[in-house]
């Protein structure tokens, strides 16, 4: 499920996102009300998802850099017999999404 944050509309749903920003590296340095107005004007994609799915496959459309703000996600790697290799797991605060957008193989 994907929504704007605009959407939500609770002002309390946006501090408890901001709270989150604040452990981010990408907001490092940045205060609770900088982070207020810059998500005013990013208009950010909050998205759910379920246990064991995808979040973006090898192959997908390049959209932009998260910020995961609940529960955790692994990042792995699909070797070509099939077998997966966990790199990494993240948790709240930490990007995904990175890697890519600083590649030459960005779609």
């Amino acid at each position: 499920m994907q929504k704007r944050l605009n959407e939500i509309g609770n002002i309390n749903n946006l501090n408890k996102y901001t709270e989150v920003l604040l452990k981010s590296i990408l907001f490092e340095g940045i205060n609770k009300e900088e982070i207020n107005s810059m998500i005013n004007c990013l208009d950010p994609r909050i998205c759910t998802y379920k246990k064991n799915e995808y979040i973006a496959l090898a192959g997908d459309r390049y959209i932009g850099v998260g910020i995961l703000v609940n529960g955790s996600a692994s990042i792995s790697k699909e070797k070509f017999s099939g077998s997966r290799i966990i790199m990494k797991i993240i948790e709240p605060g930490e990007l995904f999404g990175e890697i890519i957008a600083f590649s030459n193989e960005v779609n």
